[in-house]
């Protein structure tokens, strides 16, 4: 019997300090995952935008009822561009999540895709300037964000329209979200100006009201 305690304690000490030291590895291991995943985020923004000289601001945008993260980019309290982590549920192998560089002339200055899982050889081209190049510089309505197949004037990824297809359709969504965020934004800081103004008016008055009381 005493022998039976004794191995049911061993064992049980044995049993905590393996689950300890696993939660430990599991821990760590996630954190230099996220730290590793944070870092290529970094360095994605600033192959996307160009136009970033000063630290980004990210918030999520609600559109067409959808959550989408925005990095804006400001300078001198102007808004120079952004960039949108768009995931598109439309690709051949499964979701393809980018990121799509935006400036404030709502053209395209970069597409860096972060995950995906697309046929090597094919779909998985994606990730090269080659094919995504082609939407540099490029705004609506001028250019049509749609594979050829569907009236647009994106060329497709020989053999994989899918993947093409996904990627056209969501970056056509991204410029249309970019569009609504800006109006919003200029909304906003008309508004301020506006509330500044009237602020200023409101002390102005204030201190002639002042003024007069204290001469009388």
């Amino acid at each position: 019997m005493k022998a039976n305690k004794k191995d049911i304690f061993t064992l049980t000490t044995i049993t905590t300090i393996a689950a300890i030291m696993l939660a430990f590895v599991f821990t760590s291991t996630r954190d230099q995952i996220e730290l590793a995943q944070e870092k290529l985020r970094q360095e994605a923004l600033s192959q996307v935008m160009p136009f970033m000289h000063s630290a980004y601001e990210r918030k999520i945008f609600v559109f067409q009822n959808m959550e989408v993260p925005i990095y804006a980019v400001h300078e001198n309290g102007e808004l120079q561009g952004a960039a949108l982590e768009l995931t598109s549920k439309e690709g051949y192998s499964g979701n393809i999540v980018f990121l799509l560089g935006i400036n404030k002339e709502e053209k395209i200055t970069g597409l860096k895709i972060i995950k995906h899982a697309e046929t090597p050889g094919l779909g998985a081209k994606a990730v090269l300037k080659k094919w995504w190049g082609q939407f540099l510089d490029k705004k609506k309505p001028e250019f049509h964000f749609k594979v050829k197949k569907d009236g647009g004037d994106v060329d497709s990824i020989t053999a994989s329209t899918i993947t093409s297809r996904a990627i056209a359709n969501s970056v056509d969504f991204g410029l249309d979200l970019f569009h609504e965020y800006l109006n919003n934004n200029s909304v906003k800081s008309q508004e301020e100006k506006k509330n500044g103004k009237q602020s200023e008016s409101q002390n102005l008055k204030a201190k002639k009201r002042n003024f007069i009381k204290n001469i009388l």
